[in-house]
């Protein structure tokens, strides 16, 4: 479970969530993934500033001999930086983000810089 954090931060990791999605939906394309012992495909954008993997509900990560809480939610945001995670989160339709990485850097200024289009994909 992850830990509590503070509202302003939620608010942040809201936006940075929501400029990355607007990313991948603007620029991103299908790629192949390793997961588990399989390649999936997931929508990705990367330059040379971020890495951005974003899962839908369409595809299922869940593994069968975890418990129901230990598997992701339908929509999760993977953000890599100099080639570490730097930003995880996750949420349902019911639009609760859970933070589950956020570690503040120069790459949140590369997503803040980029123009705002209405997002047309659910977040």
């Amino acid at each position: 479970m992850p830990k509590p954090i503070s509202a302003t931060k939620l608010a942040r990791a809201t936006e940075l969530r929501n400029a990355a999605v607007d990313m991948v939906a603007a620029h991103g394309k299908m790629v192949g993934a390793k997961f588990m012992d399989k390649t999936i495909e997931i929508m990705a954008f990367e330059n040379e500033h971020v890495a951005i993997l974003y899962k839908t509900p369409r595809l299922n990560l869940d593994c069968p001999w975890a418990p129901a809480s230990a598997n992701p939610k339908g929509f999760l945001v993977d953000i890599f930086a100099a080639n570490r995670k730097t930003f995880s989160v996750q949420w349902d339709n019911d639009e609760k983000i859970e933070v589950l990485l956020y570690k503040s850097g120069g790459w949140e200024s590369f997503l803040d810089a980029q123009p705002q289009p209405p997002s047309g994909f659910p977040v």
